[in-house]
């Protein structure tokens, strides 16, 4: 009996020596919440980086509106500068042109009416891993905007896209796309539609050609854009 209270009595007394004990806690909580705060951070700073790039975006998608409407006419020549200043104005640290895509149309309203919308110009450049994630349009898309144009005036559409991947991506999501689209009235001109002309130069078995309406094809060397007859507007 007594050797059975004397070990209750040290059993208490340890128990009550743990319980004052309070060495190791604070490592204990750390090592509970750093990785999530850790983990927090950096989907702060993945996010904080997003939203540049995002902004990027929507600079570029201003540069590859706003700079036809200051022309008078557009030529693939004009057409090539625009390019090379749009992507310019999408370089950050770690961009990867293969992943950015713009595509410029320019829209004359034939008529009074807004049915009557044609595409008279187009310039295009996608990227080897940015194919497809601008969808091709048509003067019809547009049908819906800029109402009070009249009979030969016209406007610019541009479209900005980036395969945007986060620095965490194995974690959440491998890209992000990143899109923005501008429309503006040319501005040098009136307001009157722009058509991008290209001459195809004569050869040996084919005289000189002229396309009044033309779709370029765009592609970068060093970052700076060569944009190419592709195809002719019916």
């Amino acid at each position: 009996m007594i050797f059975m209270t004397s070990l209750k009595r040290r059993l208490h007394k340890a128990a009550s020596a743990y319980k004052k004990n309070k060495e190791g806690t604070a490592s204990i909580e750390f090592v509970l919440v750093a990785p999530l705060l850790i983990f927090l951070y950096i989907g702060l700073y993945g996010t904080s980086i997003a939203f540049t790039v995002n902004g990027s975006v929507n600079r570029a998608s201003e540069v590859a509106a706003s700079f036809p409407t200051f022309e008078e006419d557009l030529d693939n020549t004009i057409m090539s500068n625009i390019m090379t200043a749009t992507i310019a104005t999408l370089d950050y640290p770690n961009f990867d042109i293969t992943k950015a895509a713009v595509k410029i149309y320019s829209i004359e309203q034939v008529d009074d009416t807004p049915a009557s919308r044609r595409l008279v110009g187009k310039a295009f450049y996608e990227g080897s891993n940015a194919t497809g994630i601008l969808s091709d349009l048509t003067a019809t898309d547009f049908q819906g905007n800029l109402l009070s144009l009249e009979a030969d005036d016209g406007f610019i559409v541009a479209e900005v896209a980036y395969l945007y991947t986060p620095l965490i991506s194995d974690l959440y999501i491998e890209q992000i796309t990143l899109t923005d689209r501008k429309l503006l009235n040319p501005r040098e001109n009136q307001g009157q539609a722009l058509s991008i002309a290209t001459v195809i130069p004569s050869t040996n078995s084919s005289p000189e050609v002229t396309h009044e309406r033309s779709i370029l094809s765009c592609t970068p060397t060093d970052g700076v854009f060569s944009c190419d007859f592709s195809a002719a507007l019916p």
